[in-house]
């Protein structure tokens, strides 16, 4: 079979939440920093990520992770968070099977008994630490992006249910916290 398009790929898993990560074929996306990179992805390529995330070759819960050269010096891979519903700026899960697939591929050297990966995400730089015994990766701590709280004490109006009072925090992405009492 001859194909215009090959695009490298490693599905991986954290605890069962799935993360392809795409190792190749993609090429260099344009952009000065990630975060720029993420904007003409999903102005001008967002085809592939529903083509790499959506049925039939992905589903509902896919997400994925595009490696990419990072723009700046203090980071290893730059990284391109993707999944069905469009492009996120940062992804927990999906960073821990990034650092996993780079290890356990040998894409970066496994060192004992942690190997530091540095990874520049459009929310910033994320460090991901590797715990390695015998050259496999077997658990994966994150260092995020500063968090903070972007709002507090805000009210929505839910339609059939009425006012819902929520804080909007910020931790790579943003995220309505909401007391369910």
């Amino acid at each position: 079979m001859r194909s215009k398009v090959c695009y490298h790929a490693v599905d991986s898993h954290t605890e069962g939440m799935p993360t392809r990560v795409i190792t190749g074929g993609v090429g260099v996306l344009p952009g000065a920093t990630m975060a720029e990179r993420r904007q003409r992805f999903m102005a001008e390529r967002d085809g592939l990520r529903t083509l790499l995330m959506c049925e039939p070759r992905g589903h509902g819960a896919m997400s994925g992770a595009i490696l990419q050269p990072p723009t700046r010096p203090d980071a290893d891979f730059g990284v391109l968070f993707i999944e069905v519903s469009g492009c996120l700026p940062m992804c927990g899960h999906g960073t821990i099977g990034v650092a996993t697939v780079l290890v356990e591929t040998g894409m970066v050297e496994a060192v004992e008994p942690e190997t530091l990966i540095r990874l520049d995400t459009p929310a910033g730089l994320v460090t991901a630490r590797v715990a390695v015994r015998d050259g496999r990766a077997e658990s994966v701590t994150l260092e995020n992006v500063a968090s903070y709280s972007h709002a507090l004490d805000q009210v929505v109006e839910v339609a059939g249910f009425g006012p819902v009072r929520y804080d909007m925090a910020y931790g790579g992405n943003f995220y309505a916290i909401v007391r369910t009492e």
